[in-house]
């Protein structure tokens, strides 16, 4: 309810807390950049409860499916081409948007009460650690979100990010999933 009336929310992940909005809602996704203090023009990863729900956000591309079957729900993001409409503030470099689908069922059940999707940025402010329990989120953000749901503790490091707009792939940030898991799948033909 504290999201789809566009209040900021911090929430367990399968990998450390989020900071969370309804990324269709402008002014909510605006308090968040202000929040954290994230640059412009860096973009900021959209969690969703499915698969089948990416289509909304980005645009089609055969290497998102194989990337999905292999690594979701998991500590993978995707940055691919967005799709129009989406708010300035969320896109990165090139019209790009990052996406993911947690492992976590609780995060997930989480995500479609709040309308489908979610920003699941670190609950941190820009450049310090990410919290990885909700008495971080709380004390990273100095009271400043609405709520904080308590889940125990992140399960594990931090969400691979792959970009797929680029040939061959790059990664962008190292995690949970290695480069020879990734190249295996980015190496199949179709």
């Amino acid at each position: 309810e504290i999201v789809r009336n566009g209040g900021l929310i911090a929430f367990p992940t399968d990998t450390v807390y989020g900071l969370g909005v309804d990324p269709r809602q402008p002014d909510a996704v605006r308090r968040l950049v202000a929040t954290k203090g994230r640059p412009e023009g860096k973009g900021l990863p959209i969690l969703v409860a499915n698969s089948e729900t990416v289509t909304e956000l980005v645009i089609p591309n055969p290497l998102i499916t194989r990337l999905a079957l292999a690594f979701w729900p998991g500590a993978l993001t995707i940055v691919t081409g967005a799709q129009q409409g989406l708010h300035p503030l969320l896109l990165g470099p090139g019209h790009t948007v990052g996406i993911r689908v947690p492992a976590s069922r609780m995060t997930r059940r989480l995500i479609r009460l709040a309308g489908s999707f979610l920003i699941g940025t670190s609950a941190n402010i820009s450049g310090q650690t990410a919290a990885t329990n909700a008495r971080e989120a709380y004390n990273n953000l100095g009271g400043s979100v609405d709520y904080v749901v308590d889940g125990g503790h992140g399960e594990s490091p931090a969400s691979t990010v792959i970009d797929i707009t680029t040939s061959p792939p790059s990664i962008l940030r190292s995690g949970s999933i290695s480069e020879d898991e990734l190249s295996l799948v980015v190496s199949q033909p179709g």
